[in-house]
């Protein structure tokens, strides 16, 4: 039997993210306040019941996204499979890719989350939300937030995670140039940088004052990742009327928030007259979701 699920793979924004020190495993503890908008990579997993076997396959609509053994949602299979204990089937997954690669929007590790979901669902295995995070710590920092997505306080690598209220309405516009960030690289200069430090961070991203979560918008990353474009973008979005304009991650993309629909219209027309990526998105309730689920012979 076949089993295919489809799942969206909301993407993420940092709306707040300090670097807090080095561990002694070489990774990074940060502080960061996330959260998911309504952007989605869809991803479409098929499980074939009748092959027992560790086979994965990935296809993608990003030629860019390379389909072997180093794509992390291979490492998502394998996790999953080490936490399910059972037997190994073949697995075909498809990613439609709408998220930006290396904008530090999450969109490997939301992939990688969305495999979780789908195997779950595929598998009859009824995990529940902690359980698929606690695999999905084991795949990626970014992954466990992906699984549960909405307004997120999250320390130690990322994985640790505390729901905050709802952000107020509002409305992202995302921009990103044609040069991209390499997490790891980031990290290498992020030491010497000043730490932010803000005082009970998720309490302030509790307020119910958009303008109160758009003045704390922070990055400490904007104190090492010198791209010109970067710069540019932020004085767009800034002289286009939005409340902050802040990078998200350890970039390229940067972030505004608006309240104005026809601003953010406006903001994400001159991003792409300019010829940058530019979306423009809703904050999301939710993380990964299946869209349909179906079984064939």
């Amino acid at each position: 039997m076949k089993h295919t699920v489809t799942v969206s793979a909301p993407a993420k924004l940092n709306l707040y993210l300090d670097v807090t020190g080095k561990r002694g495993d070489g990774y990074h503890n940060i502080e960061s306040v996330m959260q998911s908008i309504e952007l989605c990579d869809i991803v479409t997993v098929t499980v074939d019941t009748e092959e027992k076997s560790d086979r994965v396959t990935i296809t993608c609509t990003d030629p860019s996204i390379p389909c072997t053994s180093e794509n992390i949602c291979v490492k998502a299979v394998g996790e999953f499979y080490k936490y399910y204990g059972d037997e190994h089937y073949g697995v075909d997954i498809h990613i439609e890719k709408n998220i930006p690669v290396g904008a530090g929007m999450g969109g490997g590790s939301a992939d990688a989350a969305a495999v979780a979901v789908a195997l779950n669902r595929a598998l009859n295995t009824f995990l529940d939300s902690e359980e698929l995070c606690n695999i999905a710590a084991n795949i990626g920092a970014d992954v466990p937030f992906c699984v549960v997505g909405k307004t997120q306080y999250c320390t130690e690598t990322g994985d640790m995670l505390r729901q905050l209220s709802h952000i107020p309405d509002c409305i992202f516009v995302v921009g990103k140039g044609r040069e991209s960030v390499s997490t790891a690289e980031a990290y290498k200069d992020i030491d010497n940088a000043e730490k932010l430090m803000t005082e009970d961070v998720a309490a302030v991203f509790c307020s119910e004052d958009i303008n109160v979560i758009a003045g704390n918008c922070r990055n400490i990353f904007e104190q090492t990742v010198k791209l010109p474009e970067v710069t540019e973008i932020k004085d767009i979005i800034s002289q286009s009327g939005a409340l902050c304009s802040c990078m998200t991650g350890s970039g390229s993309a940067v972030f505004g928030i608006f309240t104005d629909a026809d601003s953010a219209a406006a903001c994400e027309g001159t991003l792409r007259n300019m010829g940058y990526y530019a979306v423009k998105a809703l904050p999301s309730r939710m993380g990964v979701r299946v869209l349909s689920a179906e079984t064939a012979e």
